[in-house]
Parts: structure tokens; sequence; C-alpha cells
């Protein structure tokens, strides 16, 4: 998403997140971070398309903990699978 936000739209998003950041922290994951969830949103939820200012806080809100944790699985998987070191496979045969 390349979308320019004005001051006040900026600060209600970063208002958005940190709501659901303190949702995902009265859960039990303490771990997550602010900037996790808008790599999320911006990464998952908007990738293919530049969503209005609306739409976005809603898409925040609408966040859930297991959408959020199976996204982080699969991106932990791409980056493995990226330094895998295949000529070490005759080890597994």
């Amino acid at each position: 998403m390349e979308k320019q936000w004005n001051h006040f739209e900026q600060w209600f998003l970063n208002k958005a997140v940190k709501q659901k950041l303190k949702e995902f922290h009265r859960a039990g994951y303490l771990n997550v971070i602010d900037t996790e969830i808008w790599d999320y949103a911006v990464e998952r939820m908007w990738k293919k398309q530049s969503p209005s200012f609306k739409e976005c806080k809603q898409d925040i809100e609408a966040i859930t903990i297991n959408d959020f944790f199976d996204y982080q699985q699969v991106k932990v998987q791409i980056q493995s699978a990226k330094f895998f070191d295949f000529s070490d496979i005759q080890d597994l045969l």
C-alpha cells in the first residue's frame, strides 16, 4: 500500500493499532508489538488494494489473534525456506 496519510489519519490509525495491541496483551500475548500489527495490516490485508481511511480503521479493529498468528507462522516459514541449505539435503536421504 503506497497511500500517504495526513497527520490526523496517522494519529487515528496509530490509536487503532495501539488499541488492538492492548487487546493482544490482555489475551496474554505480551511479546507482540505495534509495528507487527501494522506490518500485518499493510503486508496481508492491504497488499493488493489501497483502502480508504475508514476501511483501514475497520480492518485494524477486525484483526483477530488467530489471523495475526497464522500470518506470522507463514511469514516465518517463507523466511526459513529462503535460508534453507539445499546442499545438506543428502543428510536427509
